[in-house]
């Protein structure tokens, strides 16, 4: 069974993304905060997303840097403990939907489900959708790899189940 998620369709750049990993990225937060309007990203302009994504890229070169010492490797280990990841994970996916540069014309976005049924949304429903990666601090192997939930929470309680590829439509 895969646990990969595809963008695909209408974007410059079809990319495949590995849920299993983001419980080891910062940017995952809790699923009940996902939904709080205090932790929802905030748009911003082209000259703080320069400077963030310098940020980013200098942080990432010392975060290589220290990865190629020894001592760093062990001490990352135990940072990990079983407490940290537990609860229930979710990722925004607009951040990676967005990287893909969905085209102009793009109308729309077709969730793939594991059974091959689709499910349409508007584009804007997909960029400000809540990806759910891990119940309990585990994969979601049964019904993943990706639980899909609208932004503004309104399927919170029934979310779009064992979602494997975004198609930009």
């Amino acid at each position: 069974m895969s646990m990969l998620v595809f963008v695909k369709g209408k974007v410059n750049f079809p990319i495949t993304l590995d849920p299993t990993i983001w419980i080891f990225d910062d940017r995952k937060l809790l699923l009940e905060q996902a939904f709080d309007p205090a932790y929802m990203p905030k748009s911003v302009d082209a000259d703080v997303a320069l400077q963030q994504s310098a940020m980013a890229m200098a942080k990432q070169w010392d975060f290589d840097w220290a990865r190629s010492n020894p001592e760093f490797r062990i001490e990352q280990k135990k940072m990990v403990n079983r407490k940290e990841i537990e609860g229930d994970w979710a990722m925004y996916i607009g951040q990676f939907l967005q990287n893909a540069e969905p085209h102009d014309d793009t109308q729309a976005v077709l969730l793939h489900l594991k059974d091959g049924s689709q499910v349409e949304i508007t584009l804007e429903e997909a960029m400000r959708g809540i990806a759910c990666f891990a119940m309990n601090g585990r994969a979601l192997k049964e019904d993943g790899p990706i639980h899909f939930y609208h932004g503004d929470g309104r399927n919170r309680n029934e979310p779009i189940r064992n979602v494997e590829a975004f198609e930009f439509i």
